[in-house]
């Protein structure tokens, strides 16, 4: 992975728990990046040119971005920020999701970082963290509470023999190295074997005596893959059962700061398709969670 030069931080509404911001404060310190803010507004009305004419809409968006610069001027001294090390900006879109990816492919943010809102999906509605999880190429950090440095879990996917998945596993191992050394936090890996669904009887071949081979042939395949990234025998994990609580189990078991885990940038045509195994993580970890995109 390449070093960090720019964090990309979306902002939450004012209000809220700005943990996104928290988290780029420390990931800027640890890598000497800039810390690029960005805060969202936008009003319905100030773009209906049914209700207002040009002047009263161009009136109404000039005031709400300037109490949003206001707002945002006031983050950045109570975060204590310099100057020198930090650039604000305030975007007047509603399609958020749409404009950090845009700036994320013109290689204008090397990381997203953002704070993680934990809502469902339904094809009529898709969250803004799974749209961005969706459309951003960059690597995106959702942040959630705070974080101690205790240890970086690389989730792996075994299950999955092709190319694209191989690369994918890579580049998750090649994140969770880099950000173990900016953390001073050891890196473990965690592999999930989903042996509940298989059928209850197979012909010629007894259940259980398989799922004891897809453990244990799991498990040599991912000591194999994480031992050039000198991830220690004690640090290895294999979990057995439904994705998200099998994840979740081993999070708390090592304390796990944030979980590492791959995925596929879709683009606008995958935006209301659900069903990434990605987002079930990001759903279910009771800690931040890094993306990276293949």
């Amino acid at each position: 992975m390449n070093d960090i030069r720019t964090i990309l931080v979306v902002l939450d509404r004012p209000g809220g728990e700005q943990w996104a911001l928290e988290r780029g404060k420390a990931l800027a310190a640890a890598t000497g990046a800039h810390l690029h803010l960005a805060s969202f507004c936008w009003l319905a009305l100030a773009e209906n040119d049914q209700v207002f004419d040009t002047h009263q809409r161009l009136a109404l968006q000039k005031g709400a971005q300037s109490e949003r610069r206001r707002w945002l001027d006031g983050v950045v001294l109570d975060a204590g920020l310099r100057a020198a090390n930090v650039s604000t900006e305030v975007v007047w879109t509603k399609d958020i999701a749409g404009w950090v990816a845009e700036q994320a492919s013109a290689g204008k943010a090397d990381l997203v970082v953002k704070s993680v809102h934990r809502s469902s999906g339904t094809l009529l509605h898709t969250p803004l963290d799974w749209q961005i999880l969706r459309t951003v190429v960059a690597p995106v950090w959702f942040a959630t509470g705070t974080a101690s440095a205790r240890a970086v879990l690389a989730s792996i996917d075994l299950e999955h023999g092709d190319d694209k998945h191989q690369l994918m596993n890579q580049r998750v191992l090649d994140a969770s190295e880099y950000f173990s050394r900016v953390l001073d936090a050891p890196v473990h890996g965690v592999h999930v074997v989903e042996t509940t669904g298989f059928p209850d009887s197979l012909e010629g071949y007894e259940v259980e005596v398989l799922a004891a081979d897809a453990e244990l042939r799991s498990r040599e395949l991912l000591a194999a893959l994480v031992k050039p990234y000198g991830v220690e025998a004690a640090n290895v994990h294999l979990a057995v059962g439904h994705l998200g609580p099998a994840l979740v189990e081993v999070v708390r078991s090592i304390a796990a700061d944030v979980l590492v885990v791959g995925t596929g940038a879709r683009g606008r045509i995958g935006t209301f398709l659900l069903g990434n195994s990605a987002e079930l993580i990001l759903a279910a970890a009771p800690c931040d969670v890094l993306a990276i995109h293949v």
